[in-house]
């Protein structure tokens, strides 16, 4: 999706521009509890194939592998990453 997103403006101001843009820019990625509630808990597949702590892992992951591609693209000069966990009490 990201790299779709970069050719969307990379066809709107041209290659140059599209890079400067990219470089300069402050990217925000939230993941958290609600992730697990909005995910997990409403979508019976996930349920079957990983219990919480397996897809609170799988969570993490896709959150590592973005900012390892975005990083060694060059679109990420340096981050900050806070990753805060609610105690949530649901029944499955």
């Amino acid at each position: 999706m990201f790299k779709e997103y970069k050719n969307k403006i990379k066809e709107a101001v041209g290659e140059k521009r599209m890079e400067m843009i990219i470089s300069k820019s402050l990217y925000i990625i939230c993941i958290g509890s609600n992730d697990i509630a909005n995910t997990y808990a409403q979508t019976p597949y996930r349920r079957v194939k990983y219990d919480i702590p397996s897809y609170t892992d799988l969570l993490a992951s896709y959150a590592s592998n973005f900012l390892q591609v975005c990083y060694t693209n060059n679109n990420i000069s340096f981050v900050q990453l806070i990753v805060h966990f609610e105690v949530i009490q649901c029944s499955f």
